[in-house]
């Protein structure tokens, strides 16, 4: 009891099949970037949501030191499934689109990430949009030079109130997301420079609430590393031996933030420095560990509300109203420690997401959720990929793919994808339209000549 224990046998059956799944729709990808897509979103689903099958017991007192049901590792597998053949079908499907996203909006973005002046006004404005909070309603510029310590002991579920202003600037910091990964393509080469513009809104946003997650860090070093990857090939070996390096070193840094964030002496953390990898490593591939508590469970999301919820989530609420809404995270850490937002102790467990499809869709259409994020995510393939200078944003939907809808769900990775994008598909749609009359053009010339 306390301890995590693994059943080889099963983490051996997992990985297997995991494998088997992978090489049967990676065989069917024509291009790096789906392969890409691909690789990266099986592996997180793998890691986060595949690896915490075999666990057998946990140290985990709420979890009732159990580890993951035996039947989990059948939905993971049937889970796997859908997902691929839900992403094989989307790119078969949108192959089209890819093709006609060369003319016009290729071109476009080609231009303003060649125009130095016009890259600058969009950093600039992003910057400027994080550093209003620091201005606005009290100015606290100043912790820029001295940040506050992390913290998340004030965490307690319940939504902040702003007002009108702060929400207009945070509603605009959003739409204005895609265009500063653009404007980031310049810079692909340049790493230090790289580094310091991805990681400075988690400093900024540190500086603000006090608050800084793994999960950010996380995304802003996969976000460089990936597009990378894709970028240089010459430098793929040398990020393989930095990642091989430098991943020992991450977990036990995530460890001693984890110590501070909680408000613990970090030199507690930094005397075992083994022990406090073993911990994150764990921590982070123990998800399904906690599946019990939906498959054990009657309770489920309304699906009428999810679809909705789905449905409407670019839309402001300004023209929408409170419309009911699944908050899918907050439910399930309901089931686990029965505790609501607001109560002394609250915190969202994490459970993965294949425990997520089950409690929205139920045990026998829990597959149906994996078929939806597989095509969501095959079509914001093609949606780029024929976009050289939409690297960064390729590389973004990726890493939303791989760890922050395996790890938090839908519930997390939905929102960005929509609300973020919301002017970039709109864009990316205009310039769809004037490809397509170029493309209608030329043939009548044709025809006529």
């Amino acid at each position: 009891m306390g301890e995590y224990e693994i059943d080889i046998s099963i983490f051996a059956a997992v990985t297997s099949f995991t494998g088997i799944v992978y090489w049967a729709v990676f065989r069917q990808l024509h291009t790096p970037m789906q392969q890409l897509f691909w690789t990266a979103g099986l592996a997180g689903t793998w890691l986060l949501a595949g690896v915490g099958a075999a666990y057998t017991s946990t140290p985990f007192w709420y979890a009732q030191y159990r580890g993951a049901p035996p039947e989990y590792a059948c939905f993971y597998c049937l889970f796997i499934v859908a997902l691929g053949g839900g992403f094989d079908l989307a790119i078969r499907l949108t192959s089209r689109l890819g093709a006609r996203l060369q003319g016009a909006p290729a071109e476009w973005f080609a231009a303003i990430t060649q125009h130095p002046r016009f890259i600058q006004r969009i950093l600039g404005g992003y910057f400027l949009l994080l550093l209003f909070p620091l201005l606005y309603p009290t100015f606290r510029l100043h912790t820029l030079l001295a940040p506050p310590r992390p913290d998340i002991t004030f965490f307690t579920g319940l939504e902040e109130q702003k007002g009108v202003i702060e929400r207009i600037v945070e509603y605009a910091t959003i739409l204005w997301f895609p265009f500063y990964l653009t404007s980031l393509y310049p810079f692909r080469r340049r790493y230090g420079l790289l580094l310091l513009l991805v990681f400075l809104p988690s400093y900024i946003g540190l500086c603000d609430t006090g608050y800084i997650g793994r999960g950010g860090i996380v995304i802003a070093l996969l976000l460089i590393l990936l597009a990378t990857w894709l970028d240089n090939p010459a430098k793929r070996r040398g990020i393989m031996l930095a990642v091989s390096i430098g991943t020992p070193l991450c977990l036990f840094f995530f460890f001693v933030l984890g110590h501070i964030r909680a408000g613990n002496d970090w030199r507690d953390a930094a005397s075992s420095r083994a022990q406090g990898v073993q911990d994150v490593v764990f921590s982070q591939t123990s998800f399904p560990t906690l599946s019990w508590a939906v498959l054990e469970s009657d309770q489920r999301a309304n699906p009428k509300d999810f679809i909705q919820w789905l449905l409407t989530t670019p839309i402001p609420k300004v023209f929408t109203g409170r419309l009911s809404e699944t908050r899918i995270n907050y439910d399930i850490a309901y089931l686990i420690r029965q505790l609501r937002p607001g109560d002394e102790g609250f915190t969202v467990d994490l459970t993965g997401v294949v425990t997520e499809s089950v409690f929205i869709y139920g045990r026998r259409f829990f597959w149906l959720h994996a078929v939806f994020l597989g095509a969501v995510f095959g079509i914001l393939c093609s949606l780029t990929e024929r976009i050289p200078c939409a690297l960064f944003i390729s590389t973004y939907y990726i890493v939303m793919w791989s760890y922050v809808a395996n790890r938090a769900g839908v519930a997390s990775a939905w929102p960005p994808l929509c609300n973020s994008f919301l002017l970039f598909y709109l864009l990316l749609f205009h310039l769809y339209t004037i490809s397509g009359k170029r493309s209608q053009t030329r043939g009548s010339a044709m025809q006529t000549a």
